[in-house]
């Protein structure tokens, strides 16, 4: 390596920066974020001391270490450095847990490494059905995976928690300790949790929470991070567990050609792991799956159609479910998302990917009933019917009590899958705010690339206002991409093309 890789006095950089570290001694102030003090910058500062083992004497490792037991004295806690501490869960037990795994190494504390192992092997658990609070977070029998206690959050805490997991597994098996969690429930998350949720290498935004709202944060870079995990996760799996996550990759990185999820690896060994995987000719791709995941614990369903290669996903909201979460200034429009938006996947790849969420019309979203507004609340729908039932993979049936944030609109929305076709039927549609009607969406679809008939009349003008229509197609150059409506009886539709901008 070149003399000055890590800059020009490595070393003295990082004697300054512990050296002056400030709040050693004053009192703790609980308006900090503790994930900066606790696990943010004790991770960098462990894998910059390890990065430089070989111009630091052990003394020196250990003398910069130091602040790390100041702020996170304990591998299963969190919140030490605000207040009172507390049991960490899911993503954060990981966390916290790797931090003090690596503060272990430069230590040399072996009791300290045996202590960082158990509090990783508490994560293996599922949230019990008379949980509350934060006791709600984390995965479910059922798949569905929950954060910030009523957020399903699958595609962004749940695949920090798996990345977590895939980094200190296969450090644990090099190490005198082993893991005493069964390999089969982290096994069940992949299969029941991650997989279901995913569609030609993209995770479904319904299961992103807030994450939807990041311009640089896609459904295609978290389904990309749940990849490079099942094969950071490969050396501590059986042949057969290994084999079959190795197709599930291979499939889920040539199913997308216009993202390229290699060329967002940054590690050497992630690099590695990939280009030997592309290159094995004795693993093949999977073949399309028929799959129905009803998510009773989140209020999301999954539907991935094998003949027509199509996907579906629907995400309601309940007494337990939030309708969406807006904290640190994101996901501030996500006022409808979870009041029976729906989304279909198709072999255009790249429609949510391609600025969908900055575009799309947030007070109309796709399947849902809504009075056009922007509230200014956000309170939880008091009802619980939501939910459903499923028969071999091909037919459901699903429902959701639904009222507003304010209370002024209420609905029974229903959703039936029929193999190749999702019924949606709305009965009991009030409002009780007579300044406003409700207002039930279609569809939020990329205009260019399409061509739009009514009732089979293409469609020339920008705009279409209140006419009765019996049908809506969709057309465009790949049969695969065409999507059909129809409508039981002749309602007025209204199309509208719009532009916008994060």
């Amino acid at each position: 390596m070149h003399k000055n890789v890590y800059g020009k006095n490595p070393s003295q950089k990082v004697e300054d920066l512990t050296k002056n570290r400030k709040g050693q001694t004053t009192p703790k102030n609980n308006s900090l974020n503790w994930w900066d003090y606790e696990i943010g910058t004790p991770r960098a500062l462990t894998n910059t001391l390890l990065l430089m083992d070989d111009m630091l004497t052990k003394d020196e490792m250990k003398n910069y270490s130091k602040p790390i037991s100041t702020y996170a004295p304990s591998s299963d806690k969190i919140l030490s450095s605000v207040g009172e501490s507390e049991d960490a869960k899911g993503g954060n037990l990981v966390d916290i847990s790797k931090v003090k795994l690596l503060e272990s190494v430069i230590e040399e504390d072996v009791d300290m490494l045996k202590k960082s192992i158990d509090s990783f092997n508490k994560v293996f658990t599922y949230v019990q059905d008379s949980a509350t609070g934060k006791g709600r977070n984390g995965f479910y029998k059922d798949g569905s995976y929950i954060d910030h206690q009523d957020v399903p959050y699958t595609g962004a805490y749940g695949v920090v928690l798996l990345e977590g997991i895939s980094q200190m597994m296969p450090m644990i098996k090099e190490s005198p300790f082993k893991t005493t969690q069964d390999n089969a429930t982290l096994s069940n998350w992949i299969d029941e949790g991650f997989m279901p949720l995913i569609y030609k290498g993209e995770m479904m935004d319904l299961s992103r929470g807030r994450a939807i709202s990041r311009e640089n944060e896609t459904s295609h870079t978290a389904s990309a991070t749940v990849m490079k995990s099942l094969l950071r996760l490969n050396d501590t799996m059986d042949d057969s567990t290994k084999t079959r996550y190795k197709q599930i990759v291979k499939t889920s990185v040539n199913s997308d050609s216009s993202y390229n999820q290699n060329n967002y690896l940054n590690s050497y060994s992630d690099i590695a792991k990939m280009k030997k995987l592309m290159n094995d000719s004795t693993i093949s791709k999977n073949d399309l799956t028929q799959q129905l995941k009803i998510y009773n614990d989140m209020d999301r369903v999954t539907y991935h159609n094998k003949d027509l290669d199509f996907a579906f996903g629907l995400s309601m909201t309940s007494k337990n479910i939030a309708r969406y979460e807006n904290i640190n200034g994101e996901n501030l429009k996500g006022w409808h998302t979870g009041a029976g938006m729906s989304y279909l996947y198709n072999s255009d790849v790249k429609h949510y990917r391609d600025n969908f969420w900055a575009t799309a019309d947030m007070t109309c979203l796709p399947g849902t009933t809504t009075l056009n507004d922007m509230p200014s609340t956000n309170t939880k729908n008091d009802k619980s019917f939501v939910g459903g039932t499923k028969l071999n993979n091909k037919y459901a049936s699903i429902g959701m009590d639904f009222e507003n944030q304010d209370k002024t609109l209420t609905a029974k929305k229903s959703y039936f899958i029929l193999n190749d076709k999702i019924v949606f039927l709305g009965t009991g549609i009030k409002s009780t705010d007579s300044s406003k009607n409700p207002v039930t969406s279609v569809e939020n679809r990329k205009a260019n690339g399409y061509k739009l008939f009514k009732d089979d009349i293409e469609i020339t003008t920008s705009d279409v206002n209140a006419q009765e229509t019996h049908s809506v197609f969709l057309e465009s150059n790949d049969t695969k991409k065409n999507i059909g409506y129809h409508f039981l009886d002749k309602p007025k539709i209204t199309v509208k093309k719009r532009k916008s901008y994060w």
